[in-house]
């Protein structure tokens, strides 16, 4: 326990959310825009491919962290995973915002299969990735260093992705928006496999871990017993559906409720480039007032902001200061995720005695990741109950469903992930939980 990691091995760490959340961003703001006005794919179909690919994604997790605590290599439990998944992910997610000239049933099954080979490619990285600093340390000081690049990295990836995805996809395709979409995904794959391998060589896993294998009844009875935990899947479910709902629904409400489609980049590279200075304010707040109230208050400031939006209506001037204090709020309540999950795990082994970390990890990515597929299918539908047609002028049934999608329900869900946050108390055991472990 008296290594202390260095600043290269931390910024290294870091860097790879850039790659994991710039696959995430693409997705989840891009992929339902894709198929509705560029493939011009029906609603319903567009809602249950989200739906099946995504719940594929979740439900990998549990076996992409089954499978990461029966791994011992001499590069450790989680990084072979990084090196070995970042290709195929990448070339899938070519093939997945391509759309060969088909029937509309033959688009739907190639949507279905790249959709859902995707989501099991990138459960396989992100779980990988997620479960990493559990690995690295036990220091909480030095969690929230590791947690604080890490978040600057995933912010600046989504940053990257929301600000430039619709500028390449016009620059590549000149007109052609499909050709520009698959043009897009090759640097983006480029990019991508060269930082995740910055990841993989220039960091090390130096928490020792008991040789045992939990079965997977076992690691269940295991978390079962961490109420703590069981929170943190509730909460993390919650916000997964607000964000995911807000980031899908940006570039439908900038272009038929505020008028002005290019708005919708602007919406949505606002939003990731104040979470980077956020991840400062939240490390400093949560040394403060705890990691706790960084989440009750970040999902008060959200509340806010929407509900001023909604005010606002197409008055852009009163909006955009609504949009940056809601961007502030998710950007607080979002940023001690995985510092808390390293936690809740610590939890467990002072509970139990027992660590299954992948386990517990991936089985509070499979939360979050059933949070974002059903987001992705309860969008879809609200559409269609509003009798959405892509590139039409709509409704007024239309652009109501627009706004439940982008601003009632997310403002509902943060309602929500206050009442589960305020049932959380490990900020105040954790002290003890960290000195036992610390004595092992």
């Amino acid at each position: 326990m008296g290594y202390k990691a260095g600043k290269r091995e931390i910024m290294c760490y870091g860097i790879g959310d850039f790659a994991c959340n710039g696959c995430f961003t693409i997705v989840s703001s891009f992929l339902m825009y894709f198929y509705t006005d560029v493939v011009k794919m029906d609603l319903g179909r567009v809602g249950a491919i989200i739906l099946v690919s995504r719940m594929a994604d979740a439900l990998s997790c549990l076996g992409m962290g089954g499978l990461i605590d029966r791994t011992d290599t001499k590069w450790g439990r989680v990084r072979p995973y990084l090196a070995g998944v970042i290709i195929p992910l990448c070339l899938s997610m070519i093939a997945l915002f391509y759309m060969p000239d088909l029937t509309e049933r033959g688009k739907a099954i190639y949507g279905y299969t790249t959709a859902i080979i995707f989501s099991v490619l990138y459960s396989g990285l992100s779980v990988s990735y997620s479960t990493m600093m559990t690995c690295m340390t036990k220091d909480s000081k030095e969690r929230l260093g590791f947690n604080l690049t890490k978040n600057i990295s995933a912010n600046l990836g989504a940053f990257f992705v929301t600000s430039m995805t619709l500028f390449l996809v016009g620059k590549i395709g000149q007109g052609n928006a499909g050709k520009g979409f698959v043009g897009t995904m090759c640097v983006y794959g480029v990019l991508y496999t060269g930082i995740i391998f910055v990841t993989f060589w220039n960091t090390k896993e130096r928490v020792e871990i008991s040789q045992k294998r939990y079965s997977l009844g076992e690691s269940l009875g295991v978390a079962l017993k961490n109420r703590h935990w069981i929170l943190l899947c509730v909460i993390e479910f919650f916000m997964l559906v607000g964000m995911t709902m807000r980031s899908q629904g940006t570039i439908y409400y900038a272009k038929y409720c505020l008028g002005q489609e290019k708005l919708g980049s602007v919406l949505l590279s606002i939003s990731s480039f104040l979470a980077v200075p956020m991840m400062l304010v939240v490390t400093y707040l949560a040394k403060k007032i705890g990691k706790k109230k960084c989440l009750g208050y970040g999902n008060l400031l959200l509340f806010i902001g929407l509900i001023g939006m909604w005010v606002a209506k197409r008055n852009i001037a009163m909006l955009m200061p609504f949009h940056v204090l809601a961007s502030i709020g998710s950007g607080i309540a979002s940023g001690m995720v995985f510092v808390m999950i390293a936690e809740v795990v610590d939890y467990s082994e002072y509970q139990t005695g027992k660590r299954p970390q992948g386990f517990l990890t991936s089985a509070v990515s499979l939360m979050m990741k059933s949070g974002v597929a059903c987001a992705g299918f309860l969008a879809a539908q609200i559409l269609k109950w509003g009798g959405y047609a892509a590139g039409n002028v709509q409704s007024p049934q239309a652009s109501k469903a627009i706004g439940i999608n982008y601003i009632w329900l997310p403002a509902i869900i943060a309602v929500l992930s206050i009442a589960a946050t305020g049932m959380y108390t490990l900020d105040e055991e954790y002290p003890k939980v960290a000195e036992k472990l610390q004595n092992l």
